[in-house]
């Protein structure tokens, strides 16, 4: 079955994700990003505090209403759902990580997390191969992580009888609590960012098997429930990034997506007949998958030379970078056509 409303998020999610490559740049330096202009931007910083706490969030929220509705179907075993999982986000991961990010990375000498600009290919390789360098396929290895544990945990719970949204509530915070204490050591396939994941990724499975009450909720009150979310978001912001705390709001936020994107489902009609929208829905994974290293080398080449204002640089940033993109992605198909394989 077909939900408007959640290929919506996800198409957005995507999107923005790629966007917002392009202008972290501008933002007070962090571990995870490594190449930065000469002085950090206000609105830069927002965006990225923003999107750090919403995007990925509501894209697992999203993530987890559809296993569940797959899950609930009982059209595939646990079996068949983690060799389905393996090859939809494993073999992405694997390949995109040693045939394009690990040569392009290093041939260009891009710095990035987990990779110096100094690596030769072969130590680019072997980073890549034991999950210590994965740069933006980091969430395909969450995501394959998180669903493994759902699969197991699921499986668990119905066999002991109590497959109850409480139940798997207090599961999925006593592992979040677990991965964030004592986990954080595994450093190797970005088991340690596993944490807050969890939650988000059960929130869509609560969400799907309730979703007639929550739906109704949500349409009955729809001002109210928004402004409830936005609120409770707001007082919570400046704990937003502490482990437990920094949960809720990443919780409230794909919450609060949820609900926007339930109201607006009605434009999923209107939105398809935008042939630029019906592209990116159908490539969205795969765009994602090989957008960079486009905005790296565009800030490497260009941020100097132009000397433009950071506003106009972002945007010409994402413009080169969805046109690229574009291209990679046209040929990668036709290229798998020939070799009549997929991802």
């Amino acid at each position: 079955m077909h939900y408007p409303h959640i290929a919506m998020l996800k198409t957005k999610c995507l999107f923005l994700v790629v966007a917002m490559h392009c202008v972290m740049f501008f933002a007070t330096p962090f571990p995870f990003w490594k190449l930065y202009a000469d002085a950090p931007q206000p609105f830069a910083d927002l965006l990225t505090a923003i999107s750090g706490t919403t995007l990925i969030q509501c894209f697992m929220m999203a993530s987890g209403f559809l296993f569940a509705a797959a899950w609930d179907s009982g059209k595939r075993t646990p079996l068949q759902h983690l060799l389905h999982r393996g090859r939809r986000l494993l073999l992405p991961w694997f390949g995109v990580g040693m045939l394009w990010v690990a040569p392009l990375y290093w041939l260009f000498s891009i710095p990035a997390f987990g990779h110096p600009a100094d690596a030769t290919l072969v130590e680019t390789w072997k980073s890549v191969a034991l999950g210590l360098f994965t740069d933006h396929l980091w969430f395909l290895l969450v995501l394959f992580w998180v669903t493994i544990f759902w699969i197991i945990t699921l499986t668990v719970l119905k066999k002991c009888g109590h497959d109850t949204a409480a139940a798997g509530g207090m599961v999925a915070l006593i592992a979040a609590l677990c991965m964030q204490n004592y986990g954080q050591w595994i450093k190797w396939y970005c088991l340690w960012e596993v944490s807050a994941y969890i939650l988000c990724y059960y929130l869509g499975i609560v969400i799907f098997r309730n979703r007639e009450s929550f739906d109704a909720l949500c349409r009955k009150r729809p001002l109210t429930l928004a402004i409830g979310l936005l609120v409770m978001i707001i007082l919570l912001w400046p704990y937003a990034f502490a482990p437990v705390s920094g949960w809720a709001v990443s919780l409230l936020c794909a919450l609060l997506g949820y609900h926007l994107f339930l109201l607006s489902g009605g434009l999923y009609p209107l939105v398809q007949s935008i042939p630029l929208f019906t592209w990116f829905e159908r490539n969205g994974f795969r765009f994602y998958l090989f957008h960079l290293p486009t905005p790296l080398l565009v800030f490497m080449w260009l941020y100097k030379p132009l000397q433009l204002p950071p506003v106009a640089f972002v945007l010409l940033n994402i413009a080169i970078t969805m046109a690229v993109t574009s291209v990679i992605v046209l040929v990668s198909r036709k290229l798998e056509a020939r070799l009549g394989i997929s991802l």
